[in-house]
Parts: structure tokens; sequence; C-alpha cells
């Protein structure tokens, strides 16, 4: 009788589960380009940026009802809650490292008003940098006058190891760099230009760099804000 029981509950269990899976697949609505973004190693008490993106494939326009930010860490903002069908918008998430150390754990929850919510998340890793590759400065600041400066990424502890790329959050600079592998010794110099366009205005911007360290499984990642002022 136990057994048979037991069986029955496994069953719905199982059938429960396709189900989920078929209305995964064919849910329309808001579909996200990410759910988990890495900032990586971050300086402390700094602010950095990233945008999530959010697409709408089905044929009618879905609203987000509200966003939960549990951490007072953390501020969102949305420059349009309606998401019209084939559109994207994004989510602006403004993360603050003041009163952290080490690693961290945040997360955004969407609740759209087809009845769906979706939680995203964003790690970091603050105040410590994987023996000695620190961005110095680990923040630039760009007053009116101020054409590029430079952040220097010395590696004294690897054989070697290579910058991937560099993920601005935005088109306001353009950012060079100088070595793609960098000896040990040795040291890679990203260039950060602002465009020459920006109009009067404070820009608040930061910059992701991705390295790969030959010992390493995974990517490490820095992340660098960007102040820009012009008047």
């Amino acid at each position: 009788m136990k057994k048979n029981i037991i069986i029955v509950l496994l069953s719905a269990i199982l059938i429960l589960a396709l189900c989920l899976a078929a209305y995964s697949v064919s849910y329309k609505g808001l579909k996200y380009t990410e759910t988990l973004y890495d900032f990586g190693q971050v300086g402390v008490d700094l602010k950095v940026f990233h945008d999530f993106k959010l697409y709408n494939d089905s044929d009618q326009p879905v609203k987000i009802d509200s966003l939960d930010v549990p951490c007072e860490c953390s501020l969102v903002s949305l420059a349009d809650s309606t998401v019209n069908p084939n559109d994207t918008i994004l989510i602006r998430l403004t993360f603050e490292t003041t009163h952290y150390y080490g690693p961290t754990r945040k997360s955004i929850t969407v609740h759209a008003d087809d009845g769906r919510s979706t939680t995203i998340q964003y790690i970091s890793d603050v105040g410590r940098w994987p023996q000695g590759l620190k961005p110095e400065p680990a923040f630039l600041f760009f007053i009116p006058g101020q054409a590029s400066k430079t952040i220097k990424i010395k590696n004294d502890a690897f054989d070697e190891y290579r910058v991937k790329r560099a993920e601005p959050l935005d088109t306001l600079y353009r950012i060079d760099i100088s070595e793609e592998t960098v000896k040990k010794g040795e040291t890679a110099v990203l260039t950060i230009t602002p465009r020459e366009n920006i109009t009067t205005g404070t820009y608040l911007s930061s910059f992701r760099v991705a390295v790969d360290i030959p010992d390493k499984k995974n990517t490490v990642f820095l992340t660098i804000p960007v102040k820009i002022v012009r008047y």
C-alpha cells in the first residue's frame, strides 16, 4: 500500500515537472538576456552599474508592476514600465560597495502584470584583488578639459595573463588596451577617452575588464567606475 502511494506521488511530481517545462518553453512575454551578472573585483566605497536587458517576444504589451530591491545598497531605474511587443527595455542597476568587503550576492525581483515574477542576481567581490591583480587607480574622474586617462594593471604573480576585453556600460567613452597578453613583471595599460560630443552634465558609468589567467578555470572580472563632468 505504502509503495503504491509513493509511486502515485512520484508520478504526480513528474507530470507537474513536465507541465512546468512545457509552460516555460511555450511562454511568451518578458525574456531576459541574463539573470546573473558578475561585477567581479570592485573597490570599496564605490558605485558600479549594470543594465539588465528585457525583451517582450509576445504579441501583447507587458507592464512591469514593481521591482523588489531588498538591499539598501542598490537602486534600480526604468525608462518605461511598459514593454511593447518585440521591444526591449533596460533595468539600470546601481550597486554601492560601501560597508561591504569580500564576496556579495544580491538580487532584484521583477513582477510583471502577466503574473510572472523573475529574480535576477548580481555578485561581486569587494576590496579584494586576486594576487595583486588590481587596477590603478580603481576609479576614474574626468573634469572639463581632461581628455584621456590611463589605468594600469600590473602582473606581479602570474607567468602571464590575457586581457580578453573591456566592456563599457555605455558609449560615453572609448577604451583602448595596450597589450592583450601581459607577461610577469609587465603592465597592461587601458586608456579611457571620453567622447568629444558629450553635452553638459554629470555622467556616472563603469566598465568591466575580463582577464584570463592560465591556471584559473574562470575569467576574472575587474569593474572600474567612471565619472565624467561637463559644463
